[in-house]
């Protein structure tokens, strides 16, 4: 047998358990939110190492212990808060919501058209990011579109990048990036 073996078994195992209960300490502390009141404890302890907070009765010791039944109070508030209304927080990012659907257009071949997004009421088709192009375009105000019809292009935001533009036109889609000097042309794309 080797030496030292049982020594590494013992402090593998001891180092394990240390690791299980530490990651099921911050599980917890962190479903109860209870890290201001952590932090709040951590000092206490230190003030009490120290000295400062000798249980006479002093000033510090006051502000402690209304620091420390605030941020539990904070924590259960929080908590509860979390547990009635676990999606709040995730809605709040989202300053607008988005919707997927899907958008069918027959054409000759009765093909469809890949799935496209709604932005507040505007379809938007889905573009992949494109490095951009040295090809400078001048501002969305000032683009003026010559086809041979003479329609003018629909304007959509792209889902997937907001810094990008699509311009829809009956024979083509064009895909601009928008930087400080105006908007700058990525490349074009044939209606089929």
């Amino acid at each position: 047998m080797i030496k030292g073996t049982k020594n590494h078994l013992v402090f593998g195992i001891i180092k394990k358990l240390f690791v299980y209960i530490f990651k099921f300490i911050y599980i917890f502390v962190k479903f109860l939110n209870l890290q201001p009141a952590v932090l709040i404890g951590l000092i206490g302890l230190v003030l009490y190492l120290t000295g400062k907070l000798d249980g006479t009765g002093g000033a510090l010791q006051t502000i402690f212990y209304i620091l420390l039944i605030f941020s539990l109070f904070y924590s259960i508030v929080k908590t509860i808060k979390s547990i009635l209304f676990p999606n709040r927080n995730k809605e709040k990012n989202n300053d607008r919501k988005v919707e997927s659907t899907y958008k069918k257009e027959e054409t000759e071949e009765n093909t469809t058209v890949p799935p496209v997004v709604k932005v507040n009421e505007t379809v938007v088709p889905p573009v992949q990011p494109v490095p951009p192009t040295t090809t400078a375009v001048p501002p969305a105000s000032e683009v003026k579109v010559e086809t041979a019809s003479k329609v003018s292009p629909v304007y959509y935001a792209v889902k997937q990048n907001p810094n990008y533009i699509m311009a829809e036109f009956p024979d083509r889609y064009e895909l601009y990036l928008k930087t400080q000097n105006g908007l700058v042309k990525v490349r074009t794309d044939a209606k089929v």
